[in-house]
């Protein structure tokens, strides 16, 4: 005789999944991790609290766990299964089993690294920009758009620029007047870079929606990266037109571009092919209207920092 799980109670006004209803009535179209759940012998609808510094950060609710298929989601996700690749990586050595269910965070993230004030949550920016069209005017705010500048603050490869840097950056180009502060948001968007090309970009332009946006500006090879060769993983112009095509993006205007900058010696714009991080390591400066200076300053210094002085160097030998 198959033994029920004891019924779960309520408490600290949370919802908790009884086991028992949950899986006698499943669907076929629901996700499979609700449809195909491992069910060990523990009452899993016991809360977990987890304590950050000595305080509590949220109350999790384990309600199902899962085995997840490694290979099928790397191959689904970038199409390509090289352990080189940083985020196939870090699925491949993962541990063996997922836990899945309610969350609720007792209080507001913080990171308290000087950056805390650029996290802002969908609903503040969705506030932000209604306040600023209700200020300026209708007819005014249409005219000027807000542009948001949304770095992603989550987890990235070792060697990419880290946010700091990058809120850095950003706040030189403010304030160099390259961008208009009065209609330019500065804010930090909460998410990882997987690095898997034209089907990331797809989560990146989908979530900002949350924020209220209404275009979305791609550029050449969003959320790529390249290969074992050097060369583009994948194609550079996919992303924008996968973005064109996506079901979930009706609403959303797409704006690709491609980046380009004058050059002296053609004395005409042209498209940029040499990396960022290739003309800042070897201390070059990029064309003029390329980035504003004091932003390439920033960049510069990043890159920079960790090489050998010349002068030092000719001593040493």
């Amino acid at each position: 005789m198959q033994k029920d799980f004891p019924k779960p109670k309520e408490s600290r006004g949370h919802r908790i999944l009884n086991l028992n209803e949950a899986f006698s009535k499943l669907v076929a179209n629901q996700p499979k991790s609700s449809v195909k759940p491992v069910v060990d012998p523990l009452n899993q609808s016991i809360p977990y609290a987890p304590a950050l510094q000595g305080s509590v950060g949220g109350l999790a609710e384990p309600t199902r766990s899962v085995c997840p298929p490694q290979q099928e989601r790397i191959h689904r996700q970038f199409g390509y299964s090289d352990l080189r690749h940083p985020a196939i990586k870090l699925i491949h050595d993962s541990g063996d089993w997922l836990l899945g269910g309610e969350l609720e965070v007792m209080d507001r993230i913080r990171f308290n690294d000087g950056l805390d004030e650029y996290r802002k949550t969908p609903k503040e920016l969705r506030q932000h920009f209604q306040d600023a069209g209700d200020q300026e005017g209708v007819v005014e705010a249409l005219q000027q758009p807000m542009l948001l500048l949304h770095p992603l603050g989550g987890w990235t490869k070792d060697d990419d620029v880290p946010l700091a840097v990058r809120i850095q950056q950003h706040q030189a180009v403010l304030q160099a007047g390259v961008l208009d502060p009065k209609w330019t948001v500065l804010a930090i968007f909460p998410s990882p870079m997987l690095y898997a090309g034209p089907t990331e970009v797809q989560w990146h332009a989908r979530a900002r929606l949350a924020c209220g946006i209404k275009a979305y500006i791609v550029g050449r090879d969003p959320a790529g990266i390249p290969d074992q060769t050097g060369d583009y993983l994948y194609d550079p112009s996919h992303g924008a037109k996968v973005l064109t095509m996506a079901p979930g993006l009706p609403n959303l205007e797409i704006i690709p571009f491609r980046v380009a900058a004058y050059d002296h010696k053609q004395q005409k714009m042209v498209f940029v092919e040499e990396s960022h991080a290739q003309l800042c390591q070897t201390r070059l400066c990029p064309p003029d209207g390329f980035m504003c200076p004091e932003a390439w300053g920033v960049l510069a210094k990043h890159y920079t920092k960790e090489l050998p002085d010349a002068d030092a160097t000719k001593e040493e030998q």
